[in-house]
């Protein structure tokens, strides 16, 4: 056990003593191997509930908490908060389509959403309820 605690005090103050020697210094060489990091876009909203059948709110719009915020053709994509808001940021610049879905409601998709780099893109997606389907 002492063997362990010594061996442990030297690998401690080993890496307690190691410091980077030079600072970073970014060159064009470093920039051509390592590459430039991309500026990055975000998408954020709200999503919308109409409940147009059997519901104390039926026949407005209301913010759906929960609800399925995804990126077509990406890994990305978001759940609602508790007031129906979304955020989806580390998009590249281009253009793509949203789609919203949830239980109980229809699933909505908006295409040729524009992503610029280190803007924020609004966007607000209202859903239908489906009938038939009791709460």
């Amino acid at each position: 056990m002492r063997y362990i605690y010594i061996l442990f005090c030297m690998c401690l103050s080993l890496f307690s003593c190691a410091s980077p020697q030079n600072k970073t210094h970014i060159t064009y060489k470093h920039i051509k191997e390592h590459g430039v990091k991309k500026q990055r876009g975000v998408i954020k909203g709200k999503v919308y509930g109409y409940y147009k059948y059997y519901h104390e709110h039926k026949g407005t719009n209301q913010p759906l908490p929960g609800a399925a915020v995804k990126v077509q053709n990406t890994n990305l994509g978001a759940a609602t908060t508790l007031n129906g808001t979304y955020v989806i940021d580390s998009l590249d610049y281009g253009t793509y389509s949203i789609t919203a879905s949830m239980m109980g409601f229809t699933t909505e998709t908006i295409n040729n959403v524009k992503v610029f780099p280190d803007k924020i893109t609004y966007i607000e997606i209202y859903l239908m309820e489906i009938p038939g389907i009791i709460y």
